[in-house]
C-alpha cells in the first residue's frame, strides 16, 4: 500500500511574535516555577504593571490594541513583541497581548515561557477559545498529544466556529487514522465553507478511509480547482485513483502533473511506484 501524504498541524493562531533576548525574564520566571523557586523578576522586562500605574488616555489604549492587530495581520513579529510588552506594562492581564507574547515563545520553542504566559491569559480570560487553540499547539510541539487534542477540543467547545482548532485537532486525528473523528471534527467548517485546503486533504483523506470514495474524489477536484499545483492533493488524489479505483490513465496523468510541478524527497519514490503501477496496468 502506498502510503497517504497527511498535512499536519499548520499553526495558524491569532497572535505570533518574533525574536527574543537569550535571557528572557518569561523563561526564568517559568523555570523557577518548575523548580518550586521563587521567580526573579527584572521589572525593565517582565510587563507588570508599575505600583499605582497611571495610565495613559482610554483612545491610547485603544491604539495600542489596533497596533497590535495590524502587526498580527503583517506577520511583523518584533512589534507584536513590543507592541505586547507595551500593553502589558499599562495591564498585565491583558489576555491578548499575553497570548501575543506566548505564541512568540512558542515560535522559538520555549515552551515552558508559553505556558506560563497562556495560562496568565487564561486566568484573565477563561473562555477565550483563541487561547485554548494556542496551549493545544504547544503541547503537540511538547509532543503531548493527548493534551493537545484537550485543549483543541475545549476550544471548539468555548466556539463551535474555531476553524482552525477544528482544523488542528483533525490533524492528529488523521495520522492517527481515526477516520470518524477527522470527519466530525472538520465537517462544519466545510459546511461553511471554512476549511482550508489542508484541511480538505485530510477530510478527503478520512472519506477514503471510511469508504466515501464518491465524496472524496469530490474534495480532491475541489481543492484542484481552486489550487492546481497543490501537490499533496495531487499525489494522494493519484493513489486513490490507481490503487483504489485502478483507472489507470486518469492517475498517471496526475503523477506526470506532479513531476512536472517538482515533487520532495519524500513523495519521490511514492511517484515511481505510482507510475510504475499505472503503466503496468495500462498494458
Amino acid at each position: 500500500m502506498i502510503k497517504l501524504l497527511t498535512f499536519t498541524l499548520v499553526p495558524l493562531f491569532l497572535y505570533s511574535c518574533s525574536t527574543t533576548p537569550a535571557n528572557d525574564d518569561y523563561m526564568s520566571e517559568a523555570k523557577a516555577a518548575k523548580a518550586g523557586k521563587a521567580p526573579i523578576v527584572d521589572a525593565h522586562l517582565i510587563p507588570e504593571a508599575p505600583p499605582a500605574p497611571v495610565p495613559p488616555p482610554q483612545s491610547a489604549q485603544l491604539s495600542k490594541q489596533s497596533e497590535l492587530t495590524l502587526a498580527t495581520a503583517s506577520g511583523d513579529d518584533e512589534k507584536i513583541r513590543s507592541v505586547s510588552i507595551d500593553l502589558l506594562q499599562v495591564n498585565s492581564k491583558n489576555y491578548k497581548a499575553l497570548n501575543a507574547l506566548a505564541m512568540y515563545h512558542y515560535k522559538k520553542r520555549q515552551f515552558e515561557a508559553s505556558i506560563l504566559l497562556l495560562n496568565k491569559a487564561l486566568a484573565s480570560n477563561p473562555t477565550s477559545s483563541e487561547v485554548y487553540n494556542n496551549y493545544g499547539l504547544v503541547e503537540l510541539a511538547k509532543n503531548e498529544k493527548r493534551e493537545a487534542i484537550n485543549m483543541f477540543r475545549k476550544a471548539l467547545q468555548l466556539n463551535p466556529d474555531n476553524h482552525l482548532a477544528a482544523s488542528n485537532v483533525a490533524s492528529i486525528y488523521v495520522k492517527e487514522k481515526d477516520y470518524d473523528k477527522v470527519i466530525l471534527s472538520l465537517e462544519k467548517s466545510i459546511k461553511n465553507d471554512k476549511a482550508s485546503v489542508n484541511s480538505l486533504n485530510n477530510y478527503a483523506i478520512a472519506l477514503v478511509g471510511i469508504g466515501r470514495i464518491k465524496e472524496a474524489i469530490e474534495v480532491y477536484e475541489k481543492i484542484l480547482k481552486s489550487n492546481p499545483d497543490h501537490k499533496n492533493a495531487m499525489l494522494n488524489y493519484s493513489i486513490l485513483l490507481i490503487e483504489k479505483q485502478e483507472k489507470y490513465k486518469e492517475g498517471l496523468d496526475l503523477v506526470n502533473r506532479l513531476k512536472f510541478v517538482g515533487a520532495d524527497n519524500e513523495s519521490r519514490q511514492v511517484i515511481k511506484d505510482l507510475e510504475i503501477k499505472a503503466k503496468a496496468g495500462l498494458k
